[in-house]
């Protein structure tokens, strides 16, 4: 959320996007909400510690990073008609 605070919205809407993705590849793979998620790969787990599912972390930020996806998408297709 801090780049988008910060005013970097286009590179926090991709990484959110990816992220967001990701989770819900692998989700319906496994039909789980898993607590650790790569970026960069359709897998989850890692870590010292053993996965868990529906970790709270990973549903809120799930949540969040795709409500700020859809508003960002929103803002962009808003801008696009005006222009």
């Amino acid at each position: 959320m801090g780049l988008w605070q910060y005013g970097h919205t286009a590179l926090a809407a991709e990484i959110a996007s990816q992220w967001v993705a990701s989770v819900y590849r692998v989700f319906l793979n496994t039909g789980r909400l898993l607590e650790k998620y790569g970026v960069m790969e359709d897998r989850a787990g890692g870590g010292e510690c053993e996965t868990q599912d529906g970790s709270g972390r990973t549903n809120a930020t799930y949540s969040a990073f795709s409500d700020q996806v859809i508003r960002s998408v929103r803002v962009s297709d808003e801008s696009r008609q005006v222009s």
